[in-house]
């Protein structure tokens, strides 16, 4: 990203001198990153390797009875019987699903289906703490129903708007990367505002602490090599 930077004026050079010959920009562009040793997809083998984390992240936070407890709901239901009975009873009238005649709790559980989580069993059966700075992270923020829990989809949406805007300072666009920048800039955050509505609030922190480290780890380390490679030769 640096190396990109700095070849910036060379870049631009370019791209206004062959304008109207897109094939010849390409071959120009790629003679340009190989003069200077830069790979324009290498930003993308980071991506790759965090990608098993973030979904093994995602399950064992969605599932926090089989991958923490190494147990299962209807397990754990069965384990808290008439509490067990009571909570899936709760949860079938809070969603308008009609349980009438079921006696058993993996039936009632099945008809359920969706409906109940194993991060929702797990809180109402106080098997793990989701509770931080007094929210239940266990919960998903409503859309339709403002509460306390909506402060993490917008300080995630919020972090996600700021990095997009601190990446473009950092590493600047040029005029072809203006648009597609732009682009990225609503697009993300955007998403990030849909799943944070959509999942547990305890990824929607996550979502959030790991994307202002991020930042910090962008500046930082953008500063550093910019010391270190003050100039192409």
């Amino acid at each position: 990203m640096v190396k990109t930077k700095q070849i910036k004026p060379e870049l631009s050079k370019i791209q206004a001198k062959y304008k109207n010959d897109k094939e010849k920009l390409n071959e120009e562009t790629m003679k340009l990153y190989q003069k200077y040793d830069i790979n324009p997809m290498g930003g993308c083998l980071p991506l790759l390797v965090q990608f098993p984390v973030l979904i093994g992240l995602y399950r064992v936070i969605q599932q926090p009875i089989t991958w923490i407890l190494g147990s299962s709901p209807i397990s754990e239901l069965e384990k808290a019987g008439e509490n067990g009975f009571t909570i899936l009873k709760e949860i079938a009238t809070r969603t308008g699903i009609d349980i009438t005649g079921l006696t058993s709790i993996s039936d009632i559980y099945g008809k359920l289906g969706t409906k109940v989580t194993e991060i929702e069993v797990a809180s109402k059966l106080k098997l793990v703490n989701f509770n931080l700075l007094g929210l239940d992270l266990s919960q998903t923020p409503s859309i339709s129903h403002f509460s306390a829990l909506w402060i993490i989809p917008v300080l995630a949406t919020g972090a996600a708007f700021f990095s997009n805007w601190v990446s473009q300072k950092v590493n600047g666009t040029d005029t072809q990367q203006e648009q597609a920048a732009k682009g990225m800039t609503m697009m993300m955050p955007l998403m990030t505002l849909f799943f944070t509505f959509t999942l547990s609030a305890g990824i929607g922190v996550y979502w959030f602490m790991s994307t202002i480290i991020s930042v910090a780890q962008m500046v930082l380390l953008t500063k550093y090599y910019e010391k270190t490679m003050p100039g192409l030769k």
